[in-house]
This record gives structure tokens, sequence and C-alpha cells, in this order.
């Protein structure tokens, strides 16, 4: 995991520079870490894994589910400032 393995609640993170997908270019919001969330991955219980994940709060409204954060994985991140 990259720089944001320690990231905690309150810090404020934007995009990597290249994540793994598409962001429109005159869209640059900034966010801030409302805290971790796990995320069991598969079906079969004898295949499963858990990752961990955490929930930001961007500062671009439409970039938030109707819960008003978005789940991310950290290593899309980059911490702009810590708290």
């Amino acid at each position: 995991m990259g720089q944001n393995s320690q990231a905690k609640a309150g810090d404020l993170v934007r995009y990597a520079k290249k994540p793994k997908y598409a962001i429109p270019t005159n869209e640059k919001p900034v966010g801030i870490i409302l805290g971790h969330h796990s995320l069991l991955i598969g079906k079969d219980p004898k295949q499963q894994a858990i990752m961990e994940m955490v929930k930001v709060r961007w500062s671009i409204g439409k970039w938030n589910s109707s819960g008003g954060f978005s789940i991310e994985h950290p290593d899309d991140l980059v911490i702009v400032q810590r708290s």
C-alpha cells in the first residue's frame, strides 16, 4: 500500500496524477477522509478477502454518493494536508 496506508480521518486528499480511470480534466476536487471502510470481496467463503478502503467527502458534490461520501482505494489518492 502507498503512503496513504496511514491516512486518517480529517486528512485532505485528491486523486493521484495517474489514477486507474479517467477523471475529467476540468474537475480537480479535494476531499476529506471521513474514516476507513472494509469491503468483503467474493461470494465463496473459502476465497473471500477484505479490502481496506476510505470514505471521502469530495468538494464537488456530484462525486459523492447519496450518502454524502464515496468509497475510494487509498492507493488512488495522495494526501494534500494531514489533519
